[in-house]
């Protein structure tokens, strides 16, 4: 839920007066965004994000991505970076000879 707060947080501007679909693959986030409604800690956050919501004119659902569809996301959210540079090379700040522009002298 902290990962969605924080996306509202950062797009506000380009979330504004718009709906929005939220993909995770969190089951519990899923079902409490759509219900608006969790028990135990994670409310907090999605009571924050009710309110900026409300305050912003954003409509906004959930919807299920499972794990297995979204290897870049899991890596990402567990921080392993070597194995995101294999599977984008592009994003590692340094692309493979292939990639690279060719120099004329």
């Amino acid at each position: 839920m902290l990962a969605v707060l924080s996306a509202f947080r950062l797009c506000l501007l380009e979330f504004s007066c718009k709906q929005i679909a939220i993909y995770t693959d969190n089951t519990a986030v899923y079902h409490g965004l759509n219900k608006c409604s969790m028990r135990g800690p994670a409310m907090e956050p999605l009571r924050e994000i009710m309110l900026v919501a409300a305050q912003h004119d954003i409509t906004f659902s959930a919807r299920c991505f499972p794990t297995k569809d979204n290897l870049l996301a899991e890596l990402l959210s567990r921080r392993q970076f070597r194995n995101i540079a294999e599977m984008c090379p592009l994003l590692s700040g340094t692309p493979p000879k292939k990639h690279r522009p060719t120099q004329t002298t």
